[in-house]
């Protein structure tokens, strides 16, 4: 390596820039680089958490409803455990038809078809025709959905009833399965 003396003004400028550059390069690349990818990572982790405290803020006030519900079904999930097929398919009936009461559909026609058994539960179906007005029949599902059997709509078909327009007849699919 030459000494440094021996060099001309130019010459020692441009040693000195390239090696600012390499130290600046090192410190960026070694220091700098490291701290900023931690400090986005906290970045981010803490918006997460601020995510999660705000949803937990907004789910407080409902806790006790959330807990009431919980146990009515872990309660209803317990009262099936020495219930045979026929005697379930017999409770989501009565449901179905006390939903479609309170809510002013009329059941046409209501088939429960074959309980199918699986290795760890079992599905139960049923078909159902009904008639109503729009508002009723659209309770009607809402009710299903929200109801405490855990039910769920699989098909659904909906037509004008050629007598009446105001007046809708439709068809449900309805599945729940059980342990």
């Amino acid at each position: 390596m030459v000494p440094f003396a021996n060099l001309n003004k130019r010459e020692r400028i441009t040693f000195l820039l390239t090696i600012a550059v390499i130290v600046f390069s090192l410190l960026y690349n070694l220091a700098l680089t490291p701290y900023l990818k931690r400090s986005a990572i906290l970045d981010r982790e803490i918006a997460q958490l601020n995510n999660k405290l705000a949803k937990a803020h907004r789910l407080l006030p409902k806790k006790a409803k959330i807990e009431r519900e919980y146990t009515s079904g872990v309660l209803s999930f317990k009262s099936e455990e020495g219930l045979s097929s026929e005697q379930l398919t017999a409770r989501i009936l009565v449901e179905l038809e006390k939903l479609s009461t309170l809510s002013g559909v009329h059941i046409v026609d209501i088939k429960p078809r074959p309980v199918k058994n699986f290795e760890f539960y079992s599905e139960f179906i049923i078909e159902m025709r009904f008639e109503g007005a729009v508002g009723d029949i659209s309770r009607f599902i809402y009710e299903i959905q929200g109801s405490k059997e855990l039910l769920k709509i699989e098909k659904f078909a909906i037509n004008i009833k050629s007598s009446e327009a105001t007046v809708l007849e439709g068809f449900m699919e309805i599945r729940k399965s059980s342990i």
